[in-house]
């Protein structure tokens, strides 16, 4: 094989792709330099068409002289380990033992002479043979740990067990089903201030249910970048755990209504004109509704500190102590 080809053989085997389609339908070939790069990162030699060869011929014969995979990912119907053994270690009973990760487990033994051959080799002078073991049929979901030992063998892997299929709600067994799709930031209202907000998006959900629609699905809400709106992407936010706070519909929040510092502010220059202008354009302008927003917030939370009855301000303490050191952070 040449070079080239030799090059996107080692990177088969470590798991790199040499090649990606864009969104637009072009397709990218990775450059060698890239390549030669990520692989030297893993430890691999490249730096010359000798040292790429034994490169392969290490990952090629590691396969077949280690007896187990670190992970195994295996459906729940149907488990099967693939073991490989050299003909020294292939004499006698198999013993193996699975512990469950919720507790419990199964054991057992078996010949590996009597289990079903996938291939065979002869590695420097030793033969090795790879064949398929099976599990039990009842084996729960889960990450499980497997120990194996044998005549001069030891080995442990862990074996993730999957279920059939994802969640799937029960509704969808019964009917064909219809929703509809909506970057919540986009939608628009009478109400909002320039960007979709949670009010926006029950009053979505009431109209697609009352048109017969049973779901709703949505761009990520994460937080983003309070300090850098221009940051906008929902698929790159800055937590996965916290909600972005500019899709609070600011006027359903109690202490609102009767904040008059808050009304007075929305309704005076400049923010008024800025809201305005932010409800008007044809992309969100990230940085005009983050400083509307939270020049308001700011007045309600005030009013909410002074005013508040006290069960919601005991609500707002166990969600801080409940939200604990990540929740400060953020």
């Amino acid at each position: 094989m040449s070079e080239s080809e030799a090059l996107d053989r080692l990177c088969h085997l470590v798991g790199l792709e040499t090649s990606y389609w864009d969104l637009g339908g072009t397709l990218h070939e990775v450059p060698a330099q890239t390549k030669t790069a990520l692989l030297a990162a893993m430890g691999h030699d490249t730096g010359s068409p000798a040292r790429i060869q034994a490169a392969i011929h290490a990952l090629e014969t590691e396969r077949w002289t280690i007896c187990l995979e670190p992970v195994y990912v295996l459906p729940q119907a149907g488990a099967a380990l693939c073991l490989s053994l050299c003909e020294q270690d292939q004499s006698g009973d198999l013993l193996w033992e699975i512990e469950y990760e919720n507790g419990g487990g199964a054991s057992g033994a078996c010949c590996f002479s009597r289990l079903g051959e996938l291939e065979s080799r002869r590695i420097e002078g030793r033969e090795y043979s790879r064949r398929l073991m099976p599990l039990p049929d009842d084996m729960p979901t889960g990450y499980h740990r497997f120990r194996l030992s044998g005549r001069n063998l030891g080995a442990s892997s862990t074996i993730i067990i999957t279920p059939p299929a994802a969640c799937r709600p029960t509704i969808m067994d019964r009917r064909r089903l219809w929703g509809a799709a909506h970057q919540l930031y986009s939608l628009r209202s009478e109400q909002n201030w320039g960007i979709g907000d949670f009010s926006d998006l029950a009053r979505l959900g009431r109209g697609v249910s009352a048109a017969g629609g049973a779901l709703l699905g949505l761009n990520p809400l994460h937080a983003l970048f309070l300090s850098a709106p221009e940051r906008a992407s929902p698929y790159a936010p800055s937590s996965r755990i916290f909600i972005n706070p500019l899709y609070i519909d600011i006027t359903a929040i109690p202490e609102y209504k009767n904040c008059p510092a808050a009304h007075q502010l929305i309704s005076a220059q400049p923010l008024a004109s800025r809201r305005e202008e932010a409800r008007q354009a044809t992309l969100v302008d990230y940085q005009a509704i983050l400083d509307i927003k939270i020049a308001v917030l700011r007045q309600v939370f005030a009013a909410f500190e002074s005013e508040a009855d006290k069960p919601r301000q005991a609500d707002l303490a166990r969600f801080t102590k409940a939200g604990g050191q990540k929740l400060c952070r953020f």
